[in-house]
């Protein structure tokens, strides 16, 4: 297909093409959740409730408090950091804080793979 070795890594090959790896389609879904959560966009309430604001937390002004960020939860088991509870926030705190605030057509196109 693209000419290249058959023992060649994949990643030069997605690169190439301008394809996401699968780890790349994970994070970019989970970012839209949170951009949704954000948003206030047509998620249930039993998916929003689960995640909380740092300026919730306290109310002093902090520089993650002011890039509109989720508190990462204390997840003591390995299952537990595979969930969205867990991933959601940590992708959206890696989220530049201009991105955060697009229409969603524009966050997906724009945001850099994470």
């Amino acid at each position: 297909m693209m000419f290249s070795h058959n023992k060649a890594s994949s990643m030069s090959l997605f690169h190439k093409l301008n394809l996401l790896t699968l780890n790349d389609v994970f994070k970019l879904e989970i970012a839209k959740v949170m951009h949704n959560i954000e948003n206030n966009m047509h998620l249930p309430d039993y998916i929003s409730k689960y995640f909380e604001r740092v300026n919730w937390t306290h109310n002093y002004n902090t520089r993650h408090s002011n890039k509109s960020n989720y508190v990462l939860p204390k997840i003591r088991t390995e299952t537990g950091k595979k969930s969205i509870v867990y991933w959601g926030p940590k992708i959206w705190q890696e989220v530049q804080p201009d991105i955060k605030s697009k229409p969603l057509l524009l966050f997906k196109k724009n945001t850099p793979i994470i």
